[in-house]
Formats: structure tokens, C-alpha cells, sequence
């Protein structure tokens, strides 16, 4: 399985631009792929072949073979010729990005259904550690359903065949190729006719629908004017973007930063900002933004990761919230070595989780809610607290023990006993999940209420419903701060699909995606991602002692919040100490019933 590592976002993302660029000064460069198969996750491309295009012809070619790291399936090697043989002393597709981001430079990219293309480009880039591409693109199927709209089918067959053009070498990289460069060199022309004489006004009709209307050039005659036609251009190019999840960044013509944003759909959300019914402070700062560089995300999630970390990189000053990392609390038992008969655990708060021999229990969602459970913790198991005075001989009782709120370990050995088992049954309440601690309290409740202990029922009561909101979050995050393996299911965006989140020693160490269509997982592809994190985990030396830094909890804190909002809490799996001694047969089916019983919930009913 190939898992994409985390690949920062830099400029020279995909954007777009104020600045209009005529159809005639553009460079095209043609891409075609040949692949094992429909979808870059499982397969691989095993041909390419690049043709760059400018003054209306072709004047220059990079195509090669490339090792897809996995058979061909048979059916394949007859549609396309390509064999296992031919391709087992070809360079894999990492060898070959240099020269094919050098060869495609900053020229427009054009392919015959072209985000089949692109998934395997993109996917084999982001898998070698490279960002996705930031070209412009033209899809021809897409340009020919605009100026050929009583043409009933678009393959390349289709077109071609309707536009006298022959193939040679059909499902070959460079056959298809050259193919698709004379339909482009045979449609713009075409485009023309219909006023569309720059690049941003190219993309503006193929994502528009329009078939018929022309699009009329803006020529700006004033200051005003001017910066209405850059607001167009803007307008026109966010329109299209894709329908996708992504992230973006709005730039000034200094090129600093103004502001970062999500969106569940990029083109949505971004043209937006150009339909008139924003507020003042947006309209002011649209009126700053030069280029706006976008970058396409798998999901909901993780755009709203990647939006949290560049908010915090840029300190972009149109973004409010999420400026800086939380420091969430923690609690800490603490041995408090100042009474005379020896060491008295307390519950303390802190901010921070230092090497010590401390036992910290956490992150909580804020200081009121952490406070609140260690007041209620305290008070239901009458455990020392900060304002207990010194204690200077054994045996004395202070106010707190004789209003039946401490039980006072300075007391003697006996209490010392008492109080030993109490701290101890409190540690193990904050390291289960937040079901088996309300649950023993709601025991507590009930066995006061049976003995007729009515007020100390009431303090039961009242920790119950306190406890509920403050601690529900901790389901994933405390497994994952503990330096546990955490998996989390979550709905992916496309169909028949989840995506995996994989946690471990607090921080989130891969995440991937799982194909769960015709009601069925592959469990081979769950087991081999067990088995890398057994590895993993082998090569450290086991267990690790944790230290989650300010980025990393923030992190697993936003994927626990938006677990929580969309219902998805109970999708999380927790991997106790020696799961990987004991097989992964039990996790399998875990992970197989959780990822179907989601499957089975984004069903359209």
C-alpha cells in the first residue's frame, strides 16, 4: 500500500491570477498517461508522453516508459501493448518528475479527459514528497462540449473521427498525444469565434457551461475600471476551480499574505467573495488580493488541517481565529512531599506535560471544564486539595476532615490506605473512556440513593451531567496522547470510499484512503497497513514515553472536533498495548465493520 506522506504548502500552489494573458502567447503542453488501471490508489502509470505546443504547432516531445511497481493486468497489456517486460528496466514514476515538471514548466497543461490524468500525476507527485501541479488546465473533452454541442459523444475516438483528424498508435501515451494536440490546435480556433481571446476567459467558458454567449473583453479606461476588470478576471478564474475540497491563500501584489481559508467546494466558496453580498471588511480585502493560490484537498478534514497550519504560518491579518496553537490542560497527579507522615498524591492543573514521574491525564477542551472535573473528582472520592493546611503532628483533623470532604491520609496509616486506594480508583477512571467514568459515577449515584444518602447522591448527580460535555472529547484524544495506535473512520468524498486517520504517540502519522464499494473492504489492504505500524513501532523501541508538542495536539484536537460533529465518535478504534503480538485478525474485523457501517450510512437513501 502506498501511503502519501504530509507535504508542506508552498507558493507556487495553483492560483489564479488578475493578469490576462492572450490565447496566442500561451504555451500548451499536451500530457497523456497510460496506466494499470482507473484510479491512482492500487495502480500506477506505466507510459507518458509530454508534447509542448506553441506559435500553433508542436516543437517538442518528452515521453517514456515507466515501471508502475506492479503487474499489468492482462486485459490492459492487450488494450495497450504495454507488457511487464517492457516496462521492468523503466525508471518508477519518482525517477522521472524532474524531468517532466522541467519539461511542463509553467505552460498550460492540456489532456483528453484530463482529471483522469492529473489523479495519477498528482497522486504519483504527492506520493514522492512533490506538490500537486499548478498549472492551468484544458480539458478538451470538456472545450469540445462547449464548441461542439451537438457532437452526441466526446471520446477521443468521437472527436477525432468528427474532426477528420486520424490516430495512429490508439492507447499509446504518444499516439493519444499527438492526437489530442490536433484537436486542441482544431478547437481554439473555434473559441475564437466566440470572443475568447485570453487564457482567463478560456477558463471562464469551459467552466461556465455558456455554448453560445460571447464573452465580451473588459478594456479598463480608469483607475476604477481597472481594478473592476481585475476583480473580473479573479471572478472568472475562481468560477473555475474545481467542485472540490481544498484550501487557499489570498495574496496581495506584494505577494504577502492576507488571508487563508477551507472550503468544501473551492469554486463555490471562492466566487463567493465576488457576487456582491459581502461585508465591508471582505470587499476591502478583496480589494488588496492580487492572486489567490488554491491547493486541492482529499477531504473535508484535511482542508481544515491544512487551513489551522498555514493560518499559523502566515499570521495572515484577515484571519481571526486559529491564529495560535491552544495550550490545552492536562491534569497531573502529583506527589506533594510537604505533609509530615510522608507523600500525598494531588490533582493539579497544568498547561505544560514535562518528563517527570508525574501522571498526566488529558488535554481537556478548556481550563473551566478541567477545573470543574477536578473539583468533582475531589469532592465525589474527598481527595486533598490545594487549600488543605500543613499538617504538623499525626492524628490531627482538620475542618476539611470533619466536614467529611477529605479523608485526610495525615490521619494515620490507616487513612494513608484509604486515601492510596481512592487516588488510585481516580487514575484509573481518567484512563478509561468517558462512558465507564460517567457510568461509575451514575453507580455511585444510585448506591447513595439506596442507602438513602440523598445529598451525597445529589453531588453524584450533579458531577454526572458536569462530566458528560467535560470530558466526551478525550475518546480520541486521550488513547493518542497516551502513545497509543488510534484509527479513525471517517466519510470520504468519494463514493464507495473512507478515509483512514492513523494516531500514535499523540501525533497523526498517516492517513489513506479505503476503497469499500460493492459492500465489501479489502482486509489484505488493512492488514499491510497494520502491519507498516507494527513496524513502526518495532523500530522504536516500543512504547514510547510521549511528549506532544503545541502542533500535534492542535491537530488531533481538530479531527476529534470534527469526529464529534459530524456523529462520527464511535468510528474511532482504539489499538491497546500488544495488539500487534496478538494478530491482526480482531483489528481487521474492527476496522471492517466500522468502514462498512459507514459505507452503509453515506448510502443514498
Amino acid at each position: 500500500m502506498e501511503i502519501a506522506p504530509s507535504v508542506p504548502y508552498e507558493a507556487g500552489a495553483p492560483r489564479v491570477s488578475a493578469r490576462a494573458v492572450p490565447l496566442s502567447e500561451l504555451t500548451y503542453t499536451v500530457v497523456d498517461v497510460e496506466t494499470t488501471g482507473l484510479t491512482p490508489h492500487g495502480n500506477g502509470i506505466t507510459e507518458i508522453c509530454c508534447l509542448r505546443i506553441a506559435d500553433g504547432r508542436v516543437v517538442d516531445r518528452f515521453s517514456t516508459l515507466v515501471n508502475p511497481g506492479r503487474p499489468i493486468p492482462p486485459f490492459i497489456q492487450s488494450m495497450t501493448g504495454i507488457t511487464d517486460a517492457m516496462v521492468r528496466d523503466a525508471p518508477p514514476f519518482r525517477q522521472v518528475i524532474p524531468a517532466f515538471l522541467k519539461f511542463l514548466g509553467e505552460s498550460v497543461l492540456v489532456a483528453h479527459n484530463a482529471p483522469f490524468d492529473l489523479s495519477f500525476i498528482n497522486y504519483g507527485l504527492y506520493s514522492s514528497g512533490h506538490r500537486h501541479l499548478h498549472n492551468p488546465a484544458v480539458d478538451t473533452i470538456r472545450l469540445a462540449k462547449r464548441l461542439l454541442p451537438d457532437l452526441p459523444r466526446r471520446s477521443l475516438d468521437a472527436v477525432t473521427q468528427h474532426l477528420g483528424i486520424f490516430i495512429a498508435d490508439r492507447h499509446r501515451a504518444y499516439g493519444d498525444a499527438i492526437a489530442t494536440a490536433e484537436v486542441l490546435l482544431r478547437l481554439l480556433p473555434l473559441a475564437r469565434q466566440r470572443g475568447i481571446e485570453s487564457d482567463a476567459q478560456l477558463m471562464a467558458f469551459l467552466g461556465s457551461g455558456q455554448t453560445e454567449k460571447r464573452v465580451q473583453a473588459v478594456t479598463p479606461k480608469s483607475a476604477r475600471a481597472s481594478r473592476a476588470a481585475k476583480l473580473a478576471v479573479l471572478a472568472e478564474r475562481c468560477r473555475s476551480l474545481p467542485d472540490a475540497p481544498g484550501v487557499y491563500v489570498m495574496r496581495s501584489s506584494s505577494g504577502a499574505v492576507l488571508y487563508v481559508g477551507k472550503a468544501i467546494s473551492l469554486r463555490k466558496r471562492l466566487a463567493s467573495y465576488f457576487n456582491g453580498s459581502v461585508s465591508g471588511k471582505v470587499k476591502r480585502m478583496i480589494a488588496q488580493v492580487e492572486t489567490i493560490e488554491h491547493r486541492q484537498a482529499a477531504s473535508e478534514l484535511e482542508a481544515l488541517l491544512e487551513e489551522s497550519r498555514l493560518i499559523k504560518h502566515h499570521q495572515s491579518p484577515f484571519n481571526v481565529r486559529l491564529r495560535s496553537y491552544r495550550d490545552y490542560p492536562f491534569i497531573r497527579v502529583k506527589v506533594d512531599g510537604s505533609g509530615t507522615n510522608g507523600a500525598y498524591p494531588r490533582l493539579e492543573i497544568t498547561r505544560k506535560v514535562s518528563d517527570d514521574d508525574a501522571l498526566y491525564f488529558g488535554p481537556f477542551r478548556g481550563q473551566r471544564s478541567t477545573e470543574l472535573v477536578v473539583e468533582i473528582l475531589r469532592k465525589c472520592f474527598r481527595l486533598l486539595d490545594d487549600r488543605c493546611p500543613s499538617h504538623g503532628t499525626i492524628g490531627e483533623s482538620c475542618i476539611y476532615h470533619q466536614m467529611r470532604r477529605c479523608i485526610a491520609p495525615c490521619m494515620g496509616k490507616g487513612h494513608q490506605a484509604a486515601y492510596a486506594e481512592a487516588m488510585a480508583e481516580v487514575c484509573r477512571l481518567l484512563e478509561s473512556s468517558p462512558e465507564d467514568l460517567v457510568g461509575d459515577l451514575v453507580r455511585r449515584r444510585d448506591d447513595a440513593s439506596e442507602r438513602l444518602d440523598f445529598e451525597t447522591a445529589a453531588v453524584y448527580r450533579d458531577a454526572i451531567e458536569a462530566l458528560s460535555h467535560a470530558v466526551s472529547h478525550r475518546r480520541l484524544l486521550t488513547p493518542a496522547i497516551d502513545g497509543l495506535n488510534v484509527l479513525a473512520v471517517c466519510p470520504s468524498l468519494h463514493p464507495g470510499w473512507v478515509e483512514l486517520f492513523v494516531f500514535g504517540d499523540g501525533r497523526l502519522v498517516t492517513r489513506t484512503r479505503l476503497n469499500a464499494g460493492d459492500g465489501e473492504l479489502d482486509r489484505r489492504e488493512v492488514e499491510q497497513l497494520l502491519e507498516a505500524m507494527a513496524e513502526r513501532r518495532l523500530a522504536s523501541g516500543g512504547r514510547p514515553a510521549v511528549r506532544i508538542d503545541a502542533p500535534s495536539l492542535d491537530q488531533v484536537n481538530i479531527i476529534t472536533a470534527w469526529l464529534e460533529r459530524h456523529g462520527l465518535a464511535e468510528s474511532t478504534i482504539t489499538l491497546e498495548p500488544g495488539w500487534a503480538q496478538r494478530g491482526f485478525a480482531q483489528v481487521v474485523d474492527r476496522i471492517v465493520d466500522a468502514a462498512m457501517a459507514l459505507a452503509r450510512r453515506e448510502e443514498p437513501s
